[in-house]
């Protein structure tokens, strides 16, 4: 009867934890990590984080830690902006991937996190009405949205744009973003 119900518990847990996410070859199983150890999908927004591995996506106490890992040095990102040789290696050409870094407070303070994906509902990553400044990455110009799926009001900034304070009338209310150049 105990284990019954620990497992019944676990499976419950793992929905939760790890919601679906649709794509056209199936559904893809979305998982975090922090030092390698699972974390809920809402906590993401507690730490540094990245999807370079998506549905994987890897969280690190630091910013430095998580650039570091997903090949946003300063130097990778130079290099992928301005090369298109093959000649590079992947932790070079993986950074020209990502198109916006979003920060929790004004001045790209607080909780980030560095996107590869178009994000449908930011809620499911603890994300939601959250962000107060960006940075477009890779000559990208992400598009963000006030409801979930894409819906409603808008905003959209010039390409390569470094946003310190999103403003009053869109601080803490983006629930959805992709890259629309």
């Amino acid at each position: 009867m105990r284990r019954a119900v620990v497992q019944a518990l676990i499976l419950t847990m793992s929905a939760v934890v790890s919601p679906l996410v649709a794509n056209a070859g199936g559904p893809l199983e979305l998982r975090a990590y922090l030092a390698g150890q699972p974390i809920a999908l809402d906590a993401v927004a507690r730490y540094h984080c990245h999807d370079r591995e998506y549905p994987v996506i890897d969280c690190f106490a630091t910013e430095q830690e998580r650039d570091q890992d997903a090949g946003l040095t300063p130097r990778a990102v130079a290099v992928a902006a301005a090369s298109d040789s093959p000649l590079f290696g992947a932790t070079d050409l993986a950074s020209a991937v990502f198109y916006v870094t979003f920060y929790e407070h004004s001045n790209f303070a607080g909780a980030s996190y560095a996107t590869s994906q178009e994000i449908a509902h930011l809620g499911l990553i603890g994300w939601n009405d959250a962000i107060s400044s960006f940075k477009s990455l890779n000559g990208q110009r992400p598009k963000w949205w006030q409801d979930i799926d894409f819906a409603n009001f808008s905003w959209q900034w010039p390409a390569s744009y470094w946003v310190s304070y999103v403003g009053d009338g869109a601080n803490d209310r983006f629930s959805s973003v992709k890259n629309v150049p």
